[in-house]
């Protein structure tokens, strides 16, 4: 639902507490969690999106989205928080998962398309080269035009 940040923000807090709690930070679910938080934190950097009824009133609820932009040390904030949770996900999905694994994958594009946000095209360059090499060896031609979906969005 639009507008709800802030609760899948909440959610995925709460939920990262319990993985952690009961089977620990080496985990594969508290890995995907880690990584959607990372995913949230990115999208939150561009702005808060709400509905145009949210935003003043008119309207009949139906109206398209607004992204309200944040700023300064607000964005800064998020990216920060962005890149820590992503850069975890991806050592742990390392760890467990292995290098060639699609969780993996996805978790690298994620980052590449965070350090692209940032003003780090070449780290982000680097990182989605080794990934797609890595993704059309293992997986084939088919999905690297997957990943490439995932970097440019």
């Amino acid at each position: 639902m639009l507008g709800e940040q802030d609760k899948a923000l909440e959610t995925y807090t709460a939920a990262l507490h319990v993985y952690m709690d009961i089977a620990g930070k080496e985990h594969v679910s508290y890995a995907a969690t880690l990584s959607n938080l990372g995913v949230l934190y990115k999208e939150m950097s561009k702005g808060r999106v709400i509905s145009k009824n949210d935003l003043d009133g008119s309207g009949d609820g139906h109206e398209g989205p607004v992204v309200i932009p944040v700023k300064g040390m607000e964005r800064q904030n998020y990216l920060d928080r962005s890149e820590e949770a992503l850069v975890e996900a991806r050592e742990t999905r390392q760890k467990l998962l292995g290098e060639t694994h699609k969780d993996t994958l996805y978790s690298a594009i994620h980052l590449a398309s965070l350090w692209k946000l940032r003003d780090r095209p070449q780290d982000a360059l680097v990182l989605l080269r080794e990934s797609l090499l890595l993704a059309e060896s293992t997986y084939g031609e088919k999905y690297v035009h997957l990943y490439c979906m995932y970097y440019i969005r």
